[in-house]
């Protein structure tokens, strides 16, 4: 080969390196940034969904005592107590935000809607077996929410 070769050559590759080489940077830089959102909005999103999870279980366990400790109607007994209404409103808004933050879907985050509707229906219902209901109800939540936070964190950690 001659010295012209060379030269055409070594120059033609550094042309296409200057031309291409930002073009690349800029794709891999755009998918790495993609992910990181990606993953830290899921990491946010789990932290969430636990926060909510162990705060209904506490409410739910707390209206459970409430409501056998009441005895009576306990649509009255709601309705004269402002602290009680409280604890019933904030319940209902935590269950809430829970069903909306899952994916209708998934069938771990259905279970998981399933399980929080159950035991909802069970504080509200007048079945003198509630408390039981509420607790099996609760670790069967507590499960649930596992499952689905554990699903959830291996997609983080793959990120996808």
């Amino acid at each position: 080969m001659d010295a012209l070769a060379i030269t055409f050559v070594t120059a033609s590759t550094a042309l296409t390196s200057a031309v291409f080489g930002p073009f690349v940077s800029y794709v891999i830089a755009r998918r790495q940034i993609r992910a990181s959102v990606i993953s830290n909005n899921r990491e946010r999103w789990n932290e969430a969904l636990l926060d909510s999870l162990a705060e209904y279980i506490g409410l739910l366990l707390s209206a459970a005592m409430i409501k056998q400790s009441v005895g009576q109607d306990p649509l009255k007994a709601v309705s004269e107590d402002r602290a009680l209404l409280q604890i019933v409103e904030r319940g209902v808004l935590v269950k809430s935000k829970i069903m909306l933050m899952t994916n209708p879907k998934d069938s771990l985050h259905i279970k998981l809607c399933d399980v929080l509707e159950a035991t909802y229906q069970a504080l509200v219902s007048n079945d003198p077996q509630t408390r039981a209901k509420i607790r099996s109800g609760s670790e069967a939540i507590t499960q649930a929410g596992r499952d689905v936070l554990k699903a959830e964190w291996a997609r983080v950690k793959r990120g996808d």
